[in-house]
């Protein structure tokens, strides 16, 4: 496993007012991303533990999960052969007066033309996604 390339970050904060364990199970689970994340398309586990996330416009990733603590967090490395490096996301759930904070945030976005189209181009695709976790949430 690679290291993922210092530099920028996406980073996204959310308060649904689903309860903490809902959330989660959402955000953590292969049965909650097929409800938000990938609603088009198949999340397939590979040989070496990762899994394979295909969307039916013919894009894919590879995720492999480096650390969960349940009800708390999940972090994941992401690597999608169209772009030029690894990076890692991660999502974090607290329980808040005002409901469940949901953070995101995705590093190790490099420097270069190929690291730009990268960063503006998840930058969209994590708006979008986001935008579907709300409306399942809310």
């Amino acid at each position: 496993m690679s290291t993922p390339a210092a530099g920028r970050t996406i980073e996204r904060e959310l308060i649904f007012a689903a309860d903490l364990a809902t959330v989660y199970e959402t955000i953590a689970t292969r049965v909650g991303w097929q409800r938000w994340l990938i609603e088009e398309g198949t999340i397939e586990e590979q040989s070496d533990g990762a899994l394979q996330l295909t969307w039916d416009i013919g894009a894919s990733v590879q995720v492999t999960i480096l650390d969960e603590r349940p009800g708390e967090s999940i972090t994941m490395e992401w690597f999608a052969p169209s772009e030029p490096g690894r990076t890692t996301v991660t999502f974090q759930v607290a329980q808040t007066p005002d409901g469940t904070r949901f953070r995101l945030a995705e590093a190790g976005f490099g420097e270069g033309e190929a690291w730009d189209r990268c960063y503006a181009a998840t930058n969209e695709v994590w708006d979008f996604a986001l935008g579907r976790l709300q409306a399942r949430l809310d």
